[in-house]
């Protein structure tokens, strides 16, 4: 969620503990304040920031909550602020899917990886198990290519990202929706163009959510798009969340 202007977000949760990750936009500053159960508003301030870390994530830890329900409220209070989401945990602390970090950045796969990769140092040192690539907004609103160089992109930012995050590791290449407006090809092409990626690279699978989640359309009638008919809302990312989970999440 990006807040840019006054706004108070309340999210309800149970649990004994919860993190809520945010991060900062690239020169820009910003605040929020949050408070858990009426507790007095903590401040959290970025400055202005073009480094390579601009984009870094940030996260807020809620312990020591007594198990039960709980309300925490976020409060914009000036420039711009990114609220990633809310992990929340039940005493199940050795369990599930953790988040370690959250951050942000997007480019098309036609852009050269080696060109970002001062937005990923946090991939290599965390030594990750899975590494998500979620692809398809940008490549679909900034570069309109054919579903032929669509592909050959993505083959070699596979192979650029292996080279610098070295390790065992899958990747899922998450085939998103289809935000409105004209492409090259029509969207299930590019999606098809993934599945041919994942045939030919080992350890790597294709999650794709358009079955899920509808193309983006001007009135937004399921309202799982924000207005920018690009960023999901709450309920979108729910639906998203019932699709990816069960993909990552190994069977026990």
């Amino acid at each position: 969620m990006r807040m840019s202007a006054a706004g108070t977000v309340t999210i309800p949760f149970t649990g004994t503990d919860a993190v809520l990750f945010h991060a900062r936009e690239y020169n820009s500053a910003g605040s929020f304040a949050y408070s858990p159960d009426g507790a007095p508003p903590v401040t959290v301030t970025f400055a202005t920031s073009t480094d390579s870390i601009a984009l870094s994530g940030r996260h807020v830890n809620l312990t020591g909550l007594t198990a039960g329900a709980h309300t925490l409220i976020v409060t914009w209070v000036s420039g711009i602020v990114h609220l990633h989401w809310l992990l929340v945990l039940d005493g199940d602390y050795s369990k599930g899917v953790h988040v370690m970090e959250a951050r942000h950045s997007g480019f098309a796969a036609t852009v050269d990886f080696a060109q970002n990769i001062s937005r990923h140092g946090d991939t290599r040192s965390v030594g990750p198990g899975l590494v998500r690539l979620e692809l398809g907004l940008n490549g679909q609103r900034a570069r309109m290519v054919s579903v032929a160089i669509f592909g050959a992109s993505l083959l070699t930012l596979i192979s650029q990202f292996r080279q610098y995050v070295t390790g065992r590791y899958a990747i899922g290449l998450v085939a998103n929706f289809q935000s409105a407006g004209s492409y090259a090809a029509p969207w299930s092409a590019y999606i098809e163009g993934m599945r041919e990626v994942e045939d030919a690279s080992a350890g790597v699978g294709v999650i794709d959510l358009s079955p899920r989640m509808e193309a983006t359309t001007a009135d937004n009638a399921d309202g799982t798009y924000q207005p920018d008919s690009l960023h999901p809302t709450h309920e979108g990312m729910d639906y998203i969340g019932n699709v990816v989970a069960p993909a990552i999440i190994p069977k026990q």
